[in-house]
């Protein structure tokens, strides 16, 4: 059974504001924009980060899909360093951790609409096994993408949401707090 539209939408738009606000406050930028990634690309860029969110009622699954250059960008403010001093496995870490955080505020907000989930551990893939996601598409999964950018980086963003029950989503809130302490304590070494 699929919840209504109106809750298909708020939910959408709750994943969205969440990316966006994580990546402002994990990456410390104020110019970051939400914007629409145009047709649906195979492939969205070299490497992508993923987790899973999941429960008895739903499975959604979050990707951020990004460029290494992009990735160190980001990930310079935190380690506080250049871009060019930034080491792949920094930036990739930069990027699960962005995930990390993005999957545990969608989950916090599920939980204070009544519905309990669990979240994995991120991990960083490379872009081009995207194809095999694809495949493995269920017809009725809801899917959204967009992209966070600025005037110097580019992310793309996407989610696939399975529900299997009923749910309502009439309590959920989609407006996010950015709040620096819902971040807790991010250790870049």
């Amino acid at each position: 059974m699929n919840p209504k539209q109106e809750d298909i939408q708020k939910l959408k738009r709750l994943v969205r504001n969440i990316s966006k606000s994580r990546l402002v406050l994990h990456g410390n930028r104020s110019d970051v924009e939400l914007g629409e990634i145009q047709g649906s690309p195979w492939v969205y860029a070299h490497w992508m980060s993923i987790i899973l969110v999941s429960g008895k009622d739903v499975k959604m699954i979050f990707k951020a899909h990004f460029m290494s250059k992009d990735a160190k960008l980001l990930a310079s403010v935190p380690y506080k360093k250049a871009s060019s001093a930034i080491r792949i496995e920094q930036a990739l870490d930069f990027m699960r951790e962005f995930c990390n955080l993005t999957a545990g505020a969608i989950k916090r907000s599920l939980s204070d609409a009544k519905v309990m989930t669990g979240v994995s551990l991120p991990l960083v893939t490379r872009g081009f096994d995207e194809v095999f996601f694809q495949a493995n598409q269920v017809k009725n999964n809801i899917f959204d993408q967009w992209r966070l950018h600025g005037p110097d980086f580019e992310i793309g963003c996407t989610v696939s949401i399975e529900t299997f029950e009923q749910i309502t989503l009439t309590s959920l809130n989609e407006n996010v707090d950015e709040k620096p302490e819902d971040l807790g304590e991010a250790e870049f070494l």
